[in-house]
């Protein structure tokens, strides 16, 4: 039997399918967004008002099909899906800031959990280098978060996708 998509067995390697392209519209909108790591951004990006869904994979990268444990040239990311009207772009890019701290103020150690913003358009690429651009004036001193066109997207194995909801008690 072949690779299965979000499934494993003993004998069997996990694929993480490539999500669909993304169509924008006046009543949902996406961000991918690189925190270093993607179980918390998944927690608190489910909490905040406005976001319909939160998707833990991976983005960044060149070569197909990613997993957890062969990573390739991708980071760890989040598909927020968000109604515009509810939570503007740059309220999730003010978020985004805020779980990074403020941002990092020094490269990543590796690509898998580096800071990262992929925009889907000339508005977000806009607005991401807005709010960095305030955020390196407030700080006095640069950081640390690359902005790039998005890439393709892989959503993350199952036992990544709300993590936390699922370990209650245990985390």
């Amino acid at each position: 039997m072949g690779p299965q998509f979000g499934k494993t067995t003993d004998k069997e390697e996990i694929i993480c399918p490539k999500l669909p392209e993304v169509i924008q519209s006046s009543d949902m909108e996406v961000a991918d967004l690189c925190l270093g790591w993607f179980w918390g951004p998944d927690e608190e990006y489910s909490k905040t008002l406005g976001v319909l869904d939160v998707v833990v994979g991976y983005a960044g990268g060149k070569k197909s099909y990613p997993t957890y444990n062969s990573i390739k040239d991708y980071t760890e990311a989040v598909r927020v899906s968000y109604q515009p009207g509810v939570v503007s772009y740059r309220e999730i890019l003010e978020s985004f800031i805020n779980q990074l701290g403020g941002g990092p103020v020094s490269p990543s150690f590796s690509r898998q959990y580096r800071s990262a913003i992929f925009y889907h358009n000339a508005e977000q690429k806009l607005i991401a280098e807005e709010v960095l651009t305030e955020v390196k004036k407030k700080r006095g001193r640069g950081v640390f978060i690359d902005v790039e066109p998005a890439t393709d997207f892989y959503r993350g194995e199952e036992y990544h996708q709300k993590f936390y909801k699922k370990q209650r008690g245990r985390y």
